[in-house]
């Protein structure tokens, strides 16, 4: 998932991480008899499957990073179309695949990819606070929606929500230590420019 502009942001996985893990891949079927599965990729990056030995599964919790995390050893893995197969060491056969349908597999937070500069996970834009140009608070990203051309920030303002394209002309600075992007919103962006201050 990326967008175009100096604030890329790229899918690590899923939108949110749980914890301290980050979703690559979500489980959505068994695959012949012989335990292995089918899931559908969540990372932009599934060259990474060449280089893990290990994974972890888990379900994911939006209310609080809650999950329990259960690590898997890969003993083999292909690619077909967007999803990849899978075998583990700990899932000899179909009957112990179907327990794990619907689980995400997902990796240590530390252990993601490092991105080119200008380009953000989607999970570290979540919760961020947005700026406008005069200092005042705008809102908090509740998601990044992918648009194909650009990402696109949805901000709650208020019980409004205000989508940003994530572009270079409109992000101006994303410090991700601080939490906080700085925007140059375009004219006529907001419904109503005298609640925004």
């Amino acid at each position: 998932m990326s967008g175009s502009g100096s604030g890329n942001s790229r899918g690590n996985g899923s939108a949110n991480s749980n914890g301290d893990f980050c979703a690559i891949a979500r489980i959505v079927n068994t695959q012949g008899h012989k335990g292995e599965i089918r899931a559908v990729l969540l990372t932009d990056f599934p060259e990474r499957f060449t280089k893990l030995r290990r994974v972890f599964i888990g379900k994911a919790d939006a209310n609080a990073n809650t999950s329990v995390w259960r690590p898997l050893h890969i003993s083999s893995y292909r690619f077909q179309k967007q999803f990849v197969i899978l075998s583990f060491d700990e899932i000899p056969d179909m009957n112990s695949a179907e327990t794990i349908k619907g689980l995400l597999i997902g990796v240590p937070a530390d252990e993601r990819w490092p991105l080119p500069e200008g380009h953000y996970y989607i999970d570290d834009l979540i919760g961020m606070e947005v700026f406008e140009a005069d200092g005042h608070l705008l809102g908090t990203v509740r998601e990044v929606l992918e648009t194909g051309s650009n990402a696109v920030l949805s901000v709650m303002r208020g019980k409004q929500e205000v989508l940003i394209p994530m572009l270079k002309s409109v992000i101006k600075s994303v410090d991700l230590s601080r939490r906080v992007i700085n925007a140059a919103l375009p004219p006529g962006l907001l419904e109503d420019d005298q609640d925004a201050h």
